[in-house]
C-alpha cells in the first residue's frame, strides 16, 4: 500500500509541474485557498453547512461506480 501512494504523489508532482505549478506551491497553496473560500463561504451564506454536505456526497457518488449503489434505486 505504501508503494501505491508514493506513486499517486510522483504522478500528482508530474501533473503539477506539466501545469506549470511548482508542487510545493500547489501543497500551501491548496489548503490555504480552502481555508480562505471557506471562512468566506461561511460568513456570506446561511446554508453553507448543506452545501458542504452536497459537495461532499457527489464527490462520494461520482467515484462510486453505479453498479455498486444502484440496487438502492429499485422498489
Amino acid at each position: 500500500m505504501k508503494e501505491y501512494f508514493k506513486l499517486q504523489f510522483k504522478m500528482t508532482n508530474r501533473k503539477l509541474t506539466k501545469f506549470g505549478l511548482p508542487p510545493f506551491m500547489a501543497y500551501i497553496a491548496v489548503p490555504l485557498c480552502f481555508v480562505g473560500l471557506s471562512v468566506y463561504m461561511f460568513s456570506k451564506s446561511e446554508v453553507s453547512e448543506y452545501v458542504y454536505i452536497l459537495v461532499a456526497f457527489r464527490l462520494l457518488t461520482k467515484r462510486i461506480p453505479p453498479s455498486k449503489y444502484i440496487f438502492t434505486l429499485i422498489p
